[in-house]
């Protein structure tokens, strides 16, 4: 069964440390902090896609989306 993703609408974005929202946006490329944990989060909203990202003050970002998209591609394959 799949489920209808809403043409229109805003987006919750949550905190993937502890869960917490952080914001309701429908577009966003922002950095915010976490008022629960502290963590610090690199946002990317669409209009059908959030992407949170943890920030590592030791990590360039290159390095964090070269991360991201192994473990984005590794989340594809294991849904086929």
């Amino acid at each position: 069964m799949k489920t209808k993703i809403p043409e229109t609408g805003e987006l919750w974005v949550n905190c993937p440390v502890c869960g917490n929202k952080i914001m309701r946006a429908e577009f966003a490329s922002c950095v915010e902090k976490c008022d629960v944990c502290g963590s610090v989060l690199r946002i990317c909203a669409t209009k059908r896609f959030v992407t949170t990202i943890v920030k590592d003050e030791n990590e360039a970002l290159i390095e964090i989306l070269h991360r991201y998209h192994k473990e984005l591609l590794g989340l594809a394959i294991e849904a086929y």
